[in-house]
């Protein structure tokens, strides 16, 4: 087959990491929350950087998040420009399964980006006060809009899924 091809990675915050997915909203808006970071980081003051890695606590989310992320570094990639104050579209991925696959894509192909989230209402309280799930969880999702006959966007999974939200067109391919 000729033409333009495409990868599709999964990114975003999830159930696994840091415990929670992103909220999607009845009316298919969402909020983007990254992973948290998985290298090891140097303390903010020791970052010899104009911006240094930015925290859970540092994003503007439109939900509370727990005291127990507010502190930890979260993963900035890929980026996207106007989210999270970042102003490029940049993504890099070390890992073998998909690097592969991104390497071979060559100018004018296709990098899409899905994340798995959750249906909430748009005034959504966050995932809990200390950690994902603990005590202060608003587990208000699909089956709470519903049951209150809230107006949810007919392309919407019932309570969760995965979405496809962004897509880069490939410029060029960097590789070291």
């Amino acid at each position: 087959m000729t033409g333009p091809h495409a990868v599709a990675v999964n990114v975003a915050a999830n159930t696994n990491e840091p415990g929670f997915r992103g909220p999607v909203y009845p009316d298919g808006t969402f909020a983007y929350v990254p992973i948290p970071e998985s290298a090891a980081t140097l303390p903010r003051e020791g970052v010899p950087a104009d911006e240094p890695v930015p925290t859970y606590g540092d994003l503007d989310l439109p939900f509370a998040v727990p005291t127990d992320l507010r502190g930890a570094p979260v993963h900035a990639d890929p980026e996207f420009p106007g989210v999270h104050g970042r102003e490029r579209a940049t993504y890099g991925d070390p890992y073998g399964v998909k690097a592969g696959r991104i390497a071979d894509l060559d100018p004018g192909d296709w990098l899409l980006f899905y994340a798995t989230l959750t249906l909430r209402p748009h005034d959504w309280a966050g995932p809990g006060e200390e950690r994902p799930g603990g005590a202060g969880a608003d587990d208000r999702d699909g089956a709470w809009l519903r049951e209150r006959g809230v107006d949810v966007d007919a392309d919407l999974a019932p309570d969760w899924g995965a979405y496809l939200f962004a897509g880069m067109r490939v410029e060029r391919v960097l590789s070291g």
